[in-house]
């Protein structure tokens, strides 16, 4: 998912005589492979791209390839073989020894479905938002399902048979966890998924560390918010970062947390800090880091225990990171950052060499087809 500011900058980069761009989707993916199922892309006729299917490999041809589907407005189907020894010196030299098939489709940004669909398949959401994409039969190959709360989008200009039709809306009504493909009767295939909510950092405290984190996290994808009620905090980060920070006291926090959030305190006050678990604790946010040493944490708990308050300890880390070893106010925040992402994709950290399974190089879920047929 790319932020929405990325989208509208490449939506500039456009040009003023062609409002069609590629949408590219990696759909298949037979052994090892850089990226994940449902990774998407965005070609312009002058070749500016938003995003990427691979560590660079095969960008180029992606590229060339997305100009004629613009140019000839029809979709097409790539395929990416490095399994053979061959490709290291005449292929596409990835080395990932994997078969990786992408969709490309031409998506007309004049038309309303493709302006008003397009940014729900690419841009972050508050809300999951699940899809279904049409890889066979051919004469429908592209056409595209967003359904978000209740509502279905289509991105597509085909008129699609009312029996296919209804077997996606019953696909989409249900829960979809991970990416991948089903076929709900013979000779159809579908590429199905959820696009997750915008993950959400909340940090408490305009401090300068907590700058370095709030950069690194919108670097990552993140949204990042910074809440404090010092004036001079919320001034001198103003001025160092270029970033609002939200005026909010202490006692007020809580209204301004939601289930999934991560939050992590760096107030660097032990009486902020003591007030703020507190409030916290007593919210459905999925994670709370704390800055600062592991006895004021032990004190934290034995103040809130001695007032009839038992924290929800799973979901609290204190001092917040994982040990890489870093010690300076950057490495500390990749720390931080790197378990909220491990947290909050409810994976336990480990080397990925020791990953044993082919696929993408990062985990994806999958599921029994059976189960959404």
């Amino acid at each position: 998912m790319y932020s929405l500011d990325s989208y509208q900058q490449f939506l500039c980069r456009l040009p003023s005589h062609s409002q069609v761009v590629c949408l590219g989707t990696l759909f298949s993916i037979k052994g090892s492979a850089y990226s994940y199922l449902g990774r998407r892309m965005l070609v312009s006729s002058s070749g500016h791209t938003l995003g990427n299917l691979s560590g660079g490999c095969i960008e180029n041809t992606i590229i060339n390839q997305s100009k004629e589907v613009i140019s000839h407005r029809e979709p097409k189907i790539l395929e990416f073989n490095t399994t053979e020894d061959d490709d290291l010196i005449f292929g596409f030299n990835m080395g990932c020894r994997g078969i990786i098939k992408v969709l490309l489709q031409p998506v007309d940004l004049g038309k309303s479905n493709g302006s008003n669909s397009l940014p729900l398949l690419l841009t972050q959401s508050s809300i999951p938002v699940r899809y279904a994409v049409i890889l066979a039969p051919l004469p429908y190959l592209g056409h595209t399902f967003l359904a978000k709360d209740e509502y279905i989008n289509t991105l597509g200009h085909h008129t699609i048979p009312q029996e296919l039709v209804s077997i996606v809306k019953a696909i989409l009504a249900k829960p979809i966890e991970g990416s991948g493909t089903v076929e709900p009767f013979p000779n159809t295939e579908l590429l199905i998924g959820t696009m997750k909510p915008t993950k959400k950092i909340k940090i408490y405290g305009a401090s300068p560390c907590a700058g370095i984190l709030y950069q690194l996290a919108k670097i990552s994808g993140f949204c990042c918010e910074i809440y404090d009620h010092r004036q001079t905090f919320i001034d001198n980060f103003t001025q160092n970062f270029g970033q609002e920070v939200s005026f909010c006291y202490p006692d007020q926090i809580r209204f301004c947390s939601e289930a999934n959030d991560a939050w992590i305190i760096m107030s660097h006050n032990y009486e902020l800090d003591l007030k703020l678990v507190s409030d916290l604790d007593r919210t459905p946010i999925s994670y709370l880091g704390i800055v600062g040493s592991k006895e004021k944490y032990r004190i934290i708990c034995s103040t809130l225990k001695e007032k009839g308050q038992r924290l929800n300890e799973e979901r609290i880390f204190s001092p917040a990171g994982l040990n890489t070893g870093g010690r300076s106010p950057e490495e500390i925040a990749l720390s931080i950052l790197a378990e909220i992402q491990t947290h909050l994709s409810k994976n336990k950290p480990y080397h990925l060499r020791d990953r044993d399974q082919g696929g993408s190089i990062q985990s994806s879920k999958l599921w029994d087809n059976e189960a959404f047929i």
